[in-house]
């Protein structure tokens, strides 16, 4: 009778490949992140090297670019950010191998590209101006050095001195005895002026094809590569014991008002009477108090997401922070839900539209535009002063009320300093800051980021940087200059646009703070 294998034996060539993998775990991920966080610091010199790391671990750019498990990059450009740190630096032919390998695979998106290019040409550019000044005087040196050889040279030297003194053109003894003051400087011209150097710019073309040189790929230690082989061979091994799971149930339909089980319903003290509105993550209904009236806002999560365990935990951070807040221009949270059971939240009942169905209608009056700006200036305040990042402003998330402007929707909001760290892009890519593309866990700073762009709105009729898909409106956030708001909406006071500007900065730091935005919108105002 045939010897069965056991688990055991079918499990070791996993874990043995587990095992090898791991001595050359990809970290290109980690390396272009190290070169990102250099290059916001100013550190291009460090971020030069992270990049070029970085391509020789993963040569290819792209898009959702997979690291690990279910984690990915949502951008990948190597080489554009190498050559920006470098034309930073005022490396020109790193620069320049950078964009060539950039276009030679086709995979970065070319508009960034070419103003890279552009800058790259800028930079030689200087250079060629000194070298003509320079290599105009060598006609001069090789002029009197001529007749040594040629007589002919004679006439050439009487243009030459009717340059430098017109009275004494006639007179060629002048020029015969310049030839002994001039061996000096000769030297000087022929050594700082080669003519033959100047086709040296086009060189790199014939190297630009090389790729960035691939240092070795990091390793891990034998005893961390082993561990880590032996996690996913064990993993392996459960998943394959574990019956196979049902799939993911598709999210169903939200139904109409009049089919809404909601409808009637109790959540705790409150009846829902009434759908306000419908999202993408929850339902809002109007509800009252059933003992003392009140009206409030119930909003309560579709039922295909209160299964989820990561939104359930953003949606009961939002009824905390919410409740942690009591500032008229921010949503306040009156009952958070119960623990457990069916999520819901209360809040009090605002009513009025968003500031997102206002702009369907076109641009607002410049006093209304910039008084919205200043109640949610001020509301972005009170909250950031208590650590409070909102990290999701978007005219979709601010209610125009009798009473001002409220910022609603705290769904992904944090807590500055809570060691709740994610590598997962959340918020609207049409008003998400630069830098929280790479870096999820952003400041303040993105707040006034998107403030800034919602002003912009405010005043244009539509957002500043658009796209057909949201890889090209990152890509916009990172490269391209804040569009001439005058030229949009002629006649608008000049300190309006330096205030979008400095809003719009793609350096955090370069942006104002609270205190600075709040002082120029009051005096804009006035």
């Amino acid at each position: 009778m045939a010897h069965r294998r056991g688990p055991g034996f079918r499990l070791l060539p996993y874990t043995l490949c587990a095992v090898l993998s791991a001595q050359s775990w990809p970290t290109f991920h980690s390396a272009y992140q190290d070169g990102l966080a250099a290059q916001a610091r100013g550190d291009h010199a460090l971020a030069v090297k992270a990049f070029q790391r970085a391509a020789a671990m993963e040569p290819r750019p792209g898009e959702r670019v997979h690291t690990y498990g279910l984690n990915f990059l949502p951008i990948y450009h190597p080489y554009l950010r190498l050559a920006e740190s470098a034309l930073a630096l005022g490396d020109a032919a790193t620069a320049e191998r950078a964009l060539a390998e950039s276009e030679r695979l086709g995979l970065e998106p070319p508009r960034p590209r070419e103003a890279l290019r552009a800058r790259l040409r800028a930079l030689q550019t200087p250079p060629t101006p000194a070298k003509r000044t320079d290599v105009a005087p060598p006609p001069e040196v090789q002029r009197p050095a001529s007749p040594r050889a040629d007589p002919p040279a004679t006439p050439r030297t009487r243009p030459q001195a009717a340059l430098r003194d017109p009275a004494p053109a006639p007179d060629l003894p002048a020029p015969q005895a310049r030839p002994q003051p001039r061996p000096t400087p000769a030297p000087v011209l022929r050594a700082a002026a080669p003519v033959p150097e100047r086709p040296v710019p086009p060189a790199p073309a014939t190297p630009a094809p090389t790729p960035v040189p691939r240092p070795r790929p990091a390793r891990w230690p034998w005893p961390l590569g082993a561990f880590a082989g032996l996690l996913l061979a064990g993993g392996w091994f459960v998943t394959r014991r574990r019956p196979p799971a049902r799939p993911p149930e598709p999210a169903p339909p939200i139904p109409e008002d009049a089919d809404d089980p909601n409808l009637g319903r109790s959540f705790g003290p409150y009846r829902a009477q009434a759908v306000l509105g419908r999202g993408g993550t929850a339902t809002a209904y109007r509800g009252v108090h059933r003992e003392t009236g009140q009206e409030v806002a119930l909003k309560v999560p579709h039922p295909h997401l209160a299964r989820d365990p990561e939104f359930l935990a953003r949606f009961r951070r939002e009824a905390a922070l919410g409740a942690l807040l009591d500032h008229p221009g921010l949503v306040r949270i009156l009952d958070p839900g119960p623990d457990t059971g069916t999520p819901w939240l209360a809040m009090p009942f605002v009513p009025g539209t968003t500031l997102e169905a206002r702009l369907r209608g076109g641009p607002l009056p410049l006093p209304e535009a910039l008084r919205t700006a200043e109640e949610v200036a001020a509301a972005l305040a009170y909250a950031h002063d208590r650590g409070v990042v909102h990290r999701d402003l978007k005219p979709a998330n601010i209610m125009l009320a009798q009473a001002g402007a409220v910022v609603m929707d705290l769904g992904i909001a944090r807590l500055q300093g809570s060691g709740k760290q994610t590598s997962v892009f959340m918020g609207t890519p049409t008003y998400s800051a630069p830098e929280s593309i790479s870096h999820p866990s952003v400041g303040p700073a993105a707040d006034r980021y998107a403030l800034g762009l919602v002003l912009f709105e405010m005043l244009a009729g539509h957002p500043p940087f658009q796209g057909e898909n949201p890889f090209q409106v990152f890509e916009a956030h990172r490269f391209d200059p804040l569009p001439d708001l005058d030229a949009l909406r002629p006649g608008l006071p000049p300190g309006v646009q330096a205030l979008v500007e400095a809003l719009c900065a793609k350096d955090p730091e370069a942006r104002p703070g609270d205190a600075e935005i709040l002082a120029r919108l009051r005096n804009l105002r006035r």
